[in-house]
């Protein structure tokens, strides 16, 4: 997948070049407790802490906040103090995207169905992705809107998962 997966300081005119026919971008923070990854606007000048990738799919953001990706990134991320950093070269470029993903109809409508219900929550209660995901991840938290986001993401890694046996059944 070429993306650009490389920090705001070191990829310049590239990144802007490989995102300019594009609407969106899929960004995460470089240091990061939570994997939480989300789409913006192509037009903005990103922080050097961002990495972004020259993807706009939904399908792309469904592999990625999905915890195939998750568990890649938990093995090959480093850390700063007590957070991960989230670096494109061990934690993107070599992970690998199930073959055809780009027209998995499945990865596209789970990940837009999660990312539009994450939005939509986030925005009813006012809080942002941090204190969702930390909401997220706590076993006693039983609200339900968290609880349907935990639906949501479970559909969504079978769809990531489904991909993947997908592939296999077409490379015999």
């Amino acid at each position: 997948v070429q993306t650009c997966a490389l920090p705001i300081s070191r990829r310049g005119v590239s990144l802007y070049q490989a995102i300019g026919s594009l609407h969106r971008v899929l960004a995460i923070s470089e240091t990061c407790n939570l994997l939480a990854f989300g789409f913006m606007a192509n037009d903005r000048v990103f922080s050097n802490s961002l990495y972004v990738f020259a993807l706009d799919q939904w399908q792309a953001f469904a592999i990625c906040q999905s915890r195939v990706h998750e568990r890649w990134v938990r093995a090959f991320a480093s850390s700063f103090k007590d957070d991960q950093r989230y670096v494109g070269a061990d934690c993107f470029d070599t992970f690998p995207f199930p073959r055809g993903w780009k027209q998995h109809e499945i990865l596209e409508r789970v990940g837009q169905v999660y990312y539009e219900y994450r939005a939509d929550l986030m925005l009813r209660s006012n809080r942002g992705l941090t204190e969702i995901y930390n909401q997220f991840h706590d076993p006693d938290e039983c609200d339900p809107e968290i609880v349907r986001l935990r639906e949501l993401h479970d559909d969504m890694d079978r769809g990531v998962l489904d991909a993947y046996r997908s592939e296999e059944h077409t490379s015999e």
